[in-house]
């Protein structure tokens, strides 16, 4: 076996076609991978594995296969050879002698000329806020090894990371490359993120000659301010608002929609459940929250809305819900009838809105009670009456509810009649054989109140029955003057006028006196 310099170790050969310089590497930048010495061995079977190769930088670092990092292998060439690939990277310009062994053979040595490359860069900064333009930020600041250059003789390119992209050529401007005082150069730059948060922005540049390098920033985008305003609410106790816009808010970021946004409705009360709660967009591009809700208590209460917007930011305002009092329902019921002597009391009930709270009628709601109120005629005018009536006539009552905590006062009124009672009339004539004397009829009257006017009597309520006689069987033509005592037939009428509690009436009764 031979080496480079004449000492052949036992099995492994150095093949003079090896490199014996690396030419120009750039400090700070990887080399890539190099081919570094070229080798042959006796053995006909050799694979890459069969070997150790290890590299001496000439800085002060060395490598080896055994390192298992990659940076240095043994590969098989197509020829039945070997070559041995490695990496590196140089801190500092100057001329490094590298040294190549293979199981402990040097195979290889060779020098590498180390340079500073001509364009050097570093990334700035970026800051913004999502929505609006960032102008004049410095994304990179780079150094040219020509003493000469001017900020026309480079062109930059940059990928701002949110899937968009400009450079210097373009005709909007947003790239741009300055001469700083010291010799350095700047690529500013102006742009609008659409969305906050953390953007990998690259940046590449190229000179005159088609040197190019490259720099790195991350962009901080922060989240555009949300500016909520108080909208109105009122509503009636018991009863769903319908939709009414609790706030109003404004994003400086024009990119969200209102997908982009939630809302938290407080109703301030201790209601569970919420009606729907939706976030509309308005034509001039603000947005609105809309709400329901049904409020169990009248009076106010206060709202609290906080608008969260997906890129973080948020704002709160709070309103007055004017809530009324409801309305109750109410009923009343008065059928009148017939004069009986007993007063025709009025019935009436007062139910809430709360279904399984004060839905069901009764005589009172939140602890107020129905009143009832009577009044002579079919209004409810002039002066009321001490209480239900009991005298026929036409009466018109109210049931009133004063109002309650929660509920409006309310009325309502129903016009009855009581007639008058119909008496009770017996007459009698059952006439005979003539004899010269008069036949009268006897009759009676009586009225339905049981122990005060219900005995049979010739008055009621002292209108007296009235006799009246007439000659056939009808009560028609002239009336006689009196009981008839001749023969023939007749015809008696028992009249009763009427009276405050009780409606005329009259009874017919024909006879006959034989000759």
């Amino acid at each position: 076996m031979r080496t480079n310099n004449g000492c052949p170790p036992d099995g492994v050969d150095a093949d003079p076609r090896a490199p014996q310089n690396l030419g120009a590497l750039n400090t700070g930048i990887n080399s890539g991978s190099l081919v570094l010495a070229t080798f042959t061995d006796e053995n006909p079977n050799a694979v890459p594995s069969d070997f150790l190769a290890s590299v001496a930088w000439g800085d002060g670092n060395s490598d080896a296969s055994a390192d298992g990092n990659g940076i240095v292998s043994v590969v098989q060439n197509e020829d039945g050879g070997f070559s041995v690939i490695a990496d590196h990277t140089y801190a500092a310009a100057g001329t490094y002698g590298i040294t190549v062994t293979v199981n402990d053979t040097e195979v290889n040595s060779l020098e590498a000329t180390v340079t500073d490359p001509v364009l050097n860069a570093s990334g700035g900064s970026f800051s913004g806020t999502a929505g609006s333009a960032a102008t004049g930020q410095v994304l990179a600041t780079f150094t040219s090894a020509n003493a000469e250059a001017v900020a026309a003789d480079f062109s930059a390119s940059v990928d701002w990371g949110d899937g968009t992209s400009n450079d210097t050529a373009d005709e909007t401007g947003t790239v741009s490359i300055v001469d700083n005082e010291d010799g350095t150069f700047s690529v500013l730059g102006d742009h609008a993120f659409p969305y906050a948060g953390s953007y990998g922005i690259g940046v590449t540049l190229t000179d005159s000659d088609g040197n190019t390098t490259s720099a790195s920033l991350t962009a901080s985008v922060s989240a555009a301010a949300v500016t909520a305003s108080a909208g109105s609410f009122s509503a009636t106790m018991g009863s769903a608002s319908g939709a009414e816009v609790v706030a109003t808010f404004s994003d400086a970021n024009p990119n969200l929609s209102a997908g982009d946004f939630i809302a938290i409705v407080s109703w301030g009360d201790s209601s569970e459940e919420d009606g729907p709660i939706s976030i509309v967009q308005n034509e001039d591009g603000s947005f609105s929250v809309v709400g329901a809700h049904t409020y169990l208590a009248a009076g106010s209460a206060t709202i609290t809305v906080t608008i969260l917007a997906v890129d973080g930011s948020s704002d709160g305002t709070s309103l007055t819900a004017s809530v009324g009092k409801a309305t109750p329902t109410l009923s009343l019921k008065d059928d009148g009838g017939t004069f009986n002597g007993s007063a025709f009391a009025a019935t009436a009930t007062v139910a809430g809105v709360i279904p399984g709270v004060d839905d069901t009628p009764a005589s009172s709601l939140e602890g107020v009670s129905l009143t009832l109120t009577y009044y002579a005629g079919s209004s409810a005018s002039g002066d009321p009456l001490s209480g239900a009536p009991t005298d026929p006539g036409t009466y018109t009552v109210v049931a009133a509810f004063a109002g309650s905590t929660d509920y409006a006062s309310a009325s309502v009124s129903k016009t009855f009649t009581i007639a008058k009672a119909k008496p009770v009339l017996t007459l009698k004539d059952d006439g005979g054989t003539f004899t010269g004397l008069p036949y009268p009829a006897t009759a009676t009257i009586a009225g339905v109140l049981s122990g005060v006017d219900d005995t049979p009597g010739n008055s009621l309520e002292g209108v007296s029955l009235v006799l009246t006689y007439y000659a056939g069987s009808s009560a028609s033509g002239d009336p006689l003057e009196g009981a008839p005592s001749d023969p023939g037939t007749y015809t008696v009428r028992a009249s009763f006028a009427g009276s405050t509690h009780y409606d005329s009436a009259f009874a017919d009764v024909t006879f006959t006196i034989d000759s």
